[in-house]
């Protein structure tokens, strides 16, 4: 059996005007339809060497690449890692997601778990800025379950 495009023009060469459009065609990806778009594009780790036997302020992240970044990779295909190796700067970690926003987290002096955790919230969030709903989601009068309104048990009688 032909495909639906091959059909598509041997109509149109029979002589058939336009029987679909050409951008109906092709479908776009958009989030939760047909595919899933990771939002962590990009993950750099910048970061000192320390000194052998000094604590430096990179510890942390140091420790990090050495004994985490294989796990996170694997866990993560989707996301690209780059390591830089800087000097004179406070290590930081850089976050670029879809649609060119990023974060930076500032590591200065933190220790390997809150490495981890920082990592892990970075690619857990899309990008966006973090917002917390003041009011419930859900505003009701009261808090029983309501039959559906109908005409003949209410207080005021529906008259056509």
């Amino acid at each position: 059996m032909a495909s639906p495009r091959k059909l598509i023009k041997q109509l149109e060469a029979a002589g058939a005007k336009s029987i679909i459009s050409k951008p109906d065609l092709r479908s776009k990806a958009v989030n939760g339809v047909g595919a899933f778009v990771f939002p962590l594009q990009k993950l750099t780790f910048q970061y000192d060497q320390p000194r052998i036997g000094a604590g430096g302020t990179s510890k942390g992240i140091t420790q990090f690449l050495l004994t985490s970044l294989s796990d996170f990779a694997s866990k993560h295909p989707t996301v690209e890692i780059c390591v830089e190796r800087i000097t004179r700067n406070d290590p930081k970690l850089i976050a670029k997601y879809v649609f060119n926003v990023g974060k930076e987290i500032n590591c200065k002096g933190m220790p390997l778990e809150e490495v981890k955790r920082r990592v892990k919230y970075l690619a857990e969030t899309s990008g966006f800025p973090d917002t917390k709903f003041s009011k419930p989601i859900i505003d009701s009068n009261s808090n029983k379950v309501m039959r559906p309104w109908d005409p003949f048990h209410s207080n005021t009688m529906f008259k056509p």
